[in-house]
């Protein structure tokens, strides 16, 4: 869906859209009342620390999880930079021995496309797509266990969980149907904490 996006002025605004709503998740404190993390909080070196961290650790999950799906996906990822990296270093080469062919250029312009398409499409992956599908599955998860204890729960949560979750506990029609993520199926969105 981000790549058909790109191709339009609307699609623009939907992943500009998104990306805004994503970002508002994680750092937006407007409407939690002091319980959430501020922006200054996720610069502490200990929280940092947990970023690296979590570098490592969200892979090494996916790779125990399904490994020959991250296997596959890895080689394709390693065999792509490995491709991409020799074809920018080509087209340097290309270009600094005075080539200005079409071929070279339509490559240096392939690779620029590349540098900007990713991030977009990676962004919109990590905060739209899972940032806010986890955060729902958490705060269910979180409800679920307060009313199985009656009692209090105690949450360890990744930081940038923290203030969508809260946001979800606090008043669960933060998300209402229809502005449920870019990838959400039905049936998460009526597992959100106050849907039954």
């Amino acid at each position: 869906e981000s790549l058909r996006d790109l191709l339009s002025p609307a699609g623009w605004k939907r992943i500009y859209d998104d990306l805004a709503r994503g970002a508002a998740l994680a750092f937006d404190t407007s409407d939690l009342d002091g319980d959430n993390l501020k922006l200054e909080d996720f610069l502490r070196p200990d929280i940092l620390l947990g970023f690296l961290a979590s570098a490592g650790r969200y892979p090494l999950a996916a790779f125990v999880k399904a490994p020959v799906q991250f296997g596959t996906f890895a080689a394709v990822v390693v065999a792509g930079g490995f491709a991409l990296d020799q074809a920018a270093l080509d087209a340097d080469v290309a270009i600094a021995a005075g080539d200005t062919s079409p071929a070279v250029a339509a490559l240096s312009a392939a690779l620029i496309a590349i540098d900007v398409v990713f991030p977009i499409v990676a962004g919109r992956l990590l905060l739209v797509a899972f940032l806010e599908e986890r955060n729902v599955r958490l705060a269910r998860s979180i409800t679920e266990a307060g009313e199985r204890s009656r009692g209090n729960v105690v949450a360890v949560l990744g930081a940038l969980h923290v203030n969508g979750v809260a946001r979800l506990l606090k008043d669960p029609a933060t998300y209402p149907a229809g502005k449920a993520g870019t990838w959400w199926s039905d049936d998460l969105m009526g597992s959100a904490p106050g849907s039954k």
